[in-house]
């Protein structure tokens, strides 16, 4: 398959692929996978990545996108996020991967989902629902407690899941899942 022959998110994925950096597809637009179904200006990308890879990476992309290849070295180096946009429209934020245990587990429980016929690493619905509740604590955002609340309505995460609950108390965020029901309602 041709990246050029594609929409915007396999084109990434399949140079993300020919590059050989793993990548985990997370917030809205994964969730898309999982009932979520709403507009949104970016798309947010975890990156497997180390210092080697940024001529590879900065080489796919070099075509048909704006990458300044400083800022892709200085976020690989820092493990910090960079974006980079295609001409046509729209932007990729990527998230380099953190040494953190709870998020290289999370990025090795990533599910592969067809997308038009090419395989896409995708965060698994209980981590994208962590994540989400981890930024809505941060920010008290009402569209992050909208996110989760179709999400859990969509049935693709089990509360009951002991890795769920086990991750919602290690990260005390049980409290921050109630108020994301109490604000809305409960689906």
């Amino acid at each position: 398959m041709n990246p050029g022959d594609t929409d915007p998110l396999m084109e990434c994925a399949i140079r993300l692929d020919d590059a050989g950096i793993a990548y985990m597809l997370t917030g809205s637009v994964a969730g898309y996978f999982y009932g979520l179904n709403r507009a949104t200006g970016d798309t947010d990308i975890i990156l497997d990545i180390v210092p080697s890879q940024v001529p590879a990476f900065v080489a796919a992309f070099r075509d048909g996108y704006f990458v300044d290849p400083v800022m892709v070295e200085e976020s690989v180096r820092d493990r910090d996020m960079f974006n980079v946009m295609p001409r046509g429209g729209g932007k990729f934020d990527f998230i380099v991967l953190k040494p953190v245990a709870a998020e290289l587990e999370k990025f090795a429980r990533r599910e592969v989902f067809d997308w038009h016929g090419y395989p896409l690493w995708v965060s698994t619905a209980p981590d994208l629902v962590l994540s989400k509740l981890e930024w809505a604590r941060s920010s008290h955002s009402s569209m992050q407690f909208s996110d989760i609340r179709t999400i859990m309505a969509s049935g693709a995460v089990d509360e009951d899941d002991p890795y769920f609950a086990q991750q919602l108390d290690r990260l005390n965020l049980r409290e921050v899942l109630d108020a994301c029901y109490s604000e809305g309602h409960q689906t």
